[in-house]
């Protein structure tokens, strides 16, 4: 998703002031511990979800306003939004947008703001399956991929060597 299609953050700070300013107080804090590259990213998967609400939910000017419903129908608005360089976006693309979303709704509730919503509202099964699974450990079960020497002596410790 190509970041000048997004309003700026002053721009949504003019139609939505509250909500803009509980992601903006989020990123500040996200910036004492984040590296520059991922606090961007964090900041524009806050900015992606903040224009989609000014245009879709114009009932939300808050975060606590947030409700289940909006983020069901934010999940098919953002796959529809054009790519950086495809037309659509990427899998890990909405995988991260969400992910970031859910850990920014996870975060305010546990630091205990005012301003959470009532429940988190974007669950962990709200995220797509990524295109390239992390890869899979090795089957150390496999008979021919262990060797386990075990002692009778229980001072001895077993031996496990992997072939």
């Amino acid at each position: 998703m190509s970041a000048q299609l997004l309003p700026t953050w002053a721009e949504l700070a003019t139609l939505r002031p509250g909500l803009v300013a509980t992601m903006r107080r989020y990123l500040v804090q996200l910036s004492c511990s984040l590296r520059p590259g991922s606090l961007s990213g964090a900041d524009l998967a806050l900015r992606c979800f903040a224009a989609f609400l000014t245009q879709a939910a114009p009932e939300v000017d808050t975060v606590a306003g947030i409700t289940r419903r909006h983020i069901e129908d934010y999940k098919p608005w953002l796959a529809a939004r054009p790519g950086r360089t495809t037309g659509r976006v990427t899998t890990n693309t909405i995988a991260h947008r969400l992910g970031t979303l859910r850990m920014f709704f996870i975060r305010i509730t546990e630091w205990g703001w005012d301003e959470a919503p009532p429940r988190v509202p974007i669950l962990f099964g709200d995220q797509p399956r990524q295109d390239k699974p992390l890869p899979k450990a090795a089957d150390y079960q496999a008979p021919h991929v262990m060797e386990i020497q075990t002692s009778s002596n229980w001072l001895q410790p077993s031996v496990v060597s992997i072939r």
